[in-house]
């Protein structure tokens, strides 16, 4: 989710006050996405929205309202900045592809320390 968030706001212009929106709409997408759940099981993630917006309420930020319809909006406009690309690279996926490469452009000339270094991750 972590991974999702700083890739939307990397392409998205997106502020402190859609924050409580954003991260459940990405948490909402993952389970869609990983556990294949539906619409309706996803659908009680909106007192998360509310709680998360009170305690930045406190801080001073003006946090709108969010409904069902909302968070639905914002979901397809969280999809549509990420491409629909949903499906981030893990630590271990990119150690992977990075030990990989750099294996075959060294000839294979540090491949006990790649292993390792993969065994670690």
């Amino acid at each position: 989710a972590v991974s999702l968030l700083d890739t939307y706001y990397l392409k998205a212009v997106g502020s402190i006050e859609l924050l409580p929106a954003t991260c459940v709409c990405l948490v909402r997408l993952i389970n869609k996405f990983d556990y294949s759940q539906s619409v309706d099981e996803c659908a009680s993630w909106l007192p998360f929205t509310r709680q998360f917006g009170e305690r930045l309420d406190t801080f001073g930020f003006q946090v709108q309202e969010v409904t069902e319809q909302s968070l639905d909006a914002h979901e397809q406009m969280i999809c549509r900045a990420l491409n629909w690309q949903l499906d981030t690279m893990t630590l271990q996926q990119w150690m992977l592809v990075f030990s990989t490469r750099f294996n075959l452009l060294s000839s294979s000339a540090h491949e006990a320390s790649l292993s390792w270094l993969q065994h670690q991750a």
